[in-house]
């Protein structure tokens, strides 16, 4: 339709100004083709969108499409009653000349009328600007980039985004699931979905760039009706200028025409022979040579001239009849014909820049007049309403992107010349911008992304209701569970420093678990529940089967490897960090509890978990419960009991790689409360006498931490990619890292080799064999804690194994 358009703006001038009366047909035929086009287009409009019904725009489509059949030349000259017999006949020429003069005031004012076709051209216009936003999103997220961050430090943070996006998207560590996915559990949330899944089809719509897809941005319904209310008017105000304008004008209601005057000496002296013949001759020779020629002049029974050109070769708006006003009836009637070809190439060839002209002042005035209010109000409207639909689909991700994209824009401004362009003022639709992405924030923060689902489809709801509780879904984590041991007395001691004490534990907690892909999902004072969640794409789905874990994909190893070296990064820190250690030196402390340090206790686990939502209209959490939940419990409470740092189960134990899995030693194998399947469980032995302590670097601008913590972000994801495809080992953290390396390097195999043939003899009933294997044991690593743990529980039975040992210890304790 674009060549369409712009022929029936610019094709009758074209006609007029490039071709002769012989192609008039053609371009007639022409123009009544773009006239079926045109009514076919508003018809399909008319019937397929609703909003089109009798609007402004539709009148104008309408008005704009009768238009053209004025450019058909043969409707044209049936509306002007034109004969189609020779014109220079002299029994019509009268007629013809009063027809002439209304004819050219009629078509003087049809070409204003037509001047309505020119909203084709806004459509064609907001056509482009669609088509250029849709360009515009394939690099949404790398368009920033290009403007002067090609460096930033400390972690490259101008690499494009969509980079992170190639791994799939049931494989990304902090999410799992594709970006905004609901799978309902049950009918009703079946039918729910369904409703929610055609109300969110307009605003799902996507684009691919390569192997890549993006969500589009999409036109807000504010933004789209201030727009099309804007163009609306600027039309309207353009359109009546054009249309007024000419009226004012004194050509419309009346000719000067000085060529009367010659035929009026003609006819005054028509009796005088001599004088006649001067009159007359004089009259042909004073306008044949004019830019607008004499070709034709005749005082009907008496005398005629004409020149080469036939005025029937010629067009009806290509002659001008010069007539007195006289009556038919007359004996002698005097008229002359001129030639107006030039004169209407030339103004055809006005027309057409004229046409362009109003085009060029349409579309600027469309963009000033919409300039200033798509930057102040629409742009930052619909950055909220993408923020909000981002958020909708999946809160955790959209937040953490939406301050990734903050911090490119922040270095961009910062790299760029022009940094005076900022104002100081900051709108009120800003700081509405930045408040939503704050409440994203708080949201993430809070649910956590065992609850981003939960966010989710409350938000993909049209209704204001809040349902915050919805059925469970079933997951295979990792869960990992730590306390910070004697805290009661410490809280008795600090009181209302107490937190400030656990919030700098929990900092580096939540720090360590992040940078090894973990979450953190609840923080219970002294208590943190950590989670590794696996990915669908490592799960088996057999429907008749309890769902399992894909061994042998080469990601679940160092998956596994990472949450274990979090661990050993936590005690790195508890035992280097300044900011920690301080409180080994606390006066206060130290009265209460002579020989204080720091400790906490590590439990892991893996099985299966539901996650959901717990507790009423009242207050919800999300998080996760199962039997292996309460297993990571009573693994972390057992540490005491064992006197180690960690015990993970022998479930953890088998996920890990061959190198992580030489570094564990096997302790026991027991039951717990609430559990009566036999396991072994597993410690790592950690050295942390040696460890050089370090003061943390203090990031005191609010600016800096939020880019530490999206270079933090990059950084996680580049792990977990690198991690997917195989590239990179989780051990290799540990060699990375010279504390963490330090910890673990001190393995004697005597002791090892020793402490495993005693705990064989303990766990085949040979209790006295298994003792001196235990103290042997002992010798070679003074105050180990399992081996005094097993002395004295062989002690407890008189060194004797019971008549009824099963071969493992029940461990009752929660």
């Amino acid at each position: 339709m674009l060549f369409v358009t712009i022929f029936a703006l610019f094709g009758d001038d074209f006609r007029l100004a490039v071709f002769t009366k012989s192609a008039d047909d053609g371009f007639s035929a022409s123009m009544i083709v773009c006239l079926i086009l045109f009514c076919f287009e508003i018809i399909l409009a008319f019937i397929t969108k609703p909003e089109y019904r009798f609007s402004f725009f539709f009148w104008l489509d309408v008005l704009s499409t009768v238009s053209l059949i004025f450019d058909i030349n043969w409707i044209w000259n049936l509306i002007q009653s034109k004969a189609s017999s020779t014109l220079v006949q002299s029994t019509q020429i009268a007629r013809a000349s009063r027809a002439s003069r209304a004819g050219t005031r009629a078509a003087r004012i049809i070409r204003v009328i037509r001047v309505i076709r020119l909203i084709r051209i806004v459509k064609l216009y907001k056509l482009a600007q669609a088509r250029l936003k849709k360009n515009k999103a394939s690099l949404v997220r790398s368009d920033v980039t290009c403007r002067g961050t090609a460096e930033i430090h400390p972690m490259n943070l101008t690499k494009n985004i969509a980079e992170s996006e190639q791994i799939p998207e049931d494989s990304i560590s902090q999410d799992f699931e594709s970006f905004g996915d609901y799978k309902p559990e049950n009918e009703n949330q079946i039918k729910e979905s369904s409703t929610i899944n055609r109300k969110m089809t307009s605003y799902r719509r996507s684009i691919t760039v390569g192997d890549k897809k993006f969500d589009l941005p999409q036109e807000s319904k504010v933004g789209k009706k201030l727009s099309e209310l804007t163009t609306m008017r600027v039309i309207i105000v353009v359109l009546i200028m054009i249309l007024i304008l000419p009226f004012f004008n004194i050509n419309m209601y009346r000719e000067i025409d000085s060529y009367v005057m010659g035929l009026d000496l003609i006819d005054k002296f028509i009796d005088d022979q001599s004088k006649f013949n001067f009159f007359f001759n004089e009259y042909i020779e004073q306008h044949k040579k004019d830019s607008l020629p004499l070709i034709y002049l005749e005082v009907t029974n008496k005398l005629k001239w004409n020149s080469s050109i036939n005025p029937d070769n010629l067009r009806d708006v290509e002659v001008n009849i010069i007539t007195l006003d006289a009556e038919d009836t007359y004996e002698y009637f005097s008229f002359a014909i001129y030639d107006l070809s030039s004169q209407t190439s030339m103004q055809a060839g006005i027309n057409m820049i004229k046409t362009f002209f109003i085009c060029l002042v349409l579309t600027i005035g469309s963009v000033m007049f919409s300039k200033d209010t798509n930057e102040i109000v629409l742009e930052p409207l619909e950055n909220m309403i993408r923020t909000v639909k981002n958020i909708s689909k999946n809160p955790l991700k959209a937040v953490q992107e939406e301050e990734q994209n903050a911090v490119i824009r922040e270095e961009a401004f910062e790299k760029s010349d022009d940094k005076n362009c900022k104002k100081n003022m900051i709108l009120e639709t800003e700081i509405l911008e930045m408040l939503i992405i704050k409440i994203g924030a708080l949201m993430a923060l809070g649910f956590g992304e065992a609850g981003s689902e939960i966010i989710a489809k409350n938000m993909q709801q049209s209704k204001g209701d809040v349902d915050p509780l919805m059925p469970g879904k079933q997951q295979l984590c990792i869960f990992g569970f730590t306390d910070i041991r004697q805290f009661p007395d410490v809280t008795e001691v600090l009181e209302q420093d107490i937190m400030i004490y656990v919030n700098e534990i929990a900092l580096i907690v939540h720090n360590s678990v992040d940078e090894c892909l973990g979450t953190t999902n609840r923080n219970l004072g002294d208590i943190f529940l950590l989670v590794w969640k696996f990915p669908d794409s490592v799960i088996s789905k057999d429907k008749y089967k309890a769902k399992t874990l894909i061994i042998s994909h080469p990601y679940v190893a160092q998956y596994a490897d990472l949450a274990l070296i979090s661990y050993i990064k936590i005690i790195s820190e508890i035992n280097r960090n300044k900011t920690i250690l301080k409180y080994n030196e606390n006066q206060s402390i130290l009265k209460k509890l002579p020989n204080f340090k720091v400790k906490m206790g590590f439990g892991m686990h893996f099985g299966w978990g539901i996650e959901g939502t717990i507790g009423s209209e009242y207050k919800i959490d999300a998080s996760y419960l199962s039997p292996h939940v309460n297993l990571a419990s009573r693994l972390c409470a057992a540490t005491k009991q064992y006197g180690v740092w960690m015990l993970i189960s022998e479930y953890i134990h088998n996920l890990l790689s061959l190198k992580m899995r030489n570094l564990t030693r096997r302790v026991d194998r027991c039951t717990f409360k609430g559990s009566a399947e036999p396991m072994d469980i597993f410690t790592i032995d950690l050295n942390v006498d040696n460890l050089e302590s370090y003061t943390p670097r203090i990031i005191d601008h609010e600016k800096n931490k939020k880019r530490a913590r999206v270079a933090k972000r990059i950084s996680r994801d580049e792990l977990h990619k690198d991690l997917w495809s195989g590239v990179y080992k989780s051990v290799r953290k540990l060699k990375e890292e010279n504390d963490l390396m330090q910890m673990v390097s001190d393995r004697s195999v005597k002791f090892y080799d020793a402490f495993e043939q005693a705990l064989a003899d303990y766990l085949n009933g040979q209790w006295e064999i298994a003792r001196e294997g235990f103290v042997k044991a002992l010798k070679l690593r003074e105050n180990d804690g399992p081996c005094l743990n097993m002395i004295n529980y062989i002690d407890e039975y008189g060194g004797v194994a019971p008549v009824t040992w099963p071969g493992y210890r029940k461990l009752l304790e929660k």
